[in-house]
């Protein structure tokens, strides 16, 4: 029985490299097409949602750790951390933005990208 898979553009005699270029290929387009979509929300939206999530993160990750290692914070020094990961997510959410418009761009100018199932969104 000959395994192949479709999505991954499997055929008889491709070897493993040539499967892992197959998937990345196809997890790229994906990823852009997603891209597409997304940017139509416009800049601001990605990038407070990119800082919402990375400060919740740091915040329950440095809580988790200081709680094992015995470390208790005062409430001060809780709002500056807070601040602190906040204006470090808005430039990582930022950074992400645009990084993904760059290949996004790019993509669209060499024609490795096929345009998205719906134009009728517009980005902003």
């Amino acid at each position: 029985m000959q395994l192949t898979t479709a999505r991954l553009s499997a055929k008889p005699g491709m070897n493993l490299l040539q499967r892992y270029t197959a998937w990345d290929h196809s997890r790229e387009q994906r990823l852009l097409e997603h891209w597409a979509l997304e940017r139509t929300k416009g800049k601001t939206r990605f990038v407070l949602h990119e800082a919402f999530k990375f400060t919740v993160f740091l915040a329950a990750y440095f809580d988790v750790t200081g709680h094992f290692s015995g470390r208790s914070d005062n409430m001060f020094s809780f709002w500056l951390y807070m601040g602190l990961y906040a204006a470090g997510g808005l430039f990582a959410g930022y950074m992400e933005w645009e990084s993904r418009e760059g290949k996004y761009k790019k993509a669209l100018l060499n024609g490795s990208l096929q345009r998205p199932f719906d134009n009728r969104l517009i980005p902003h």
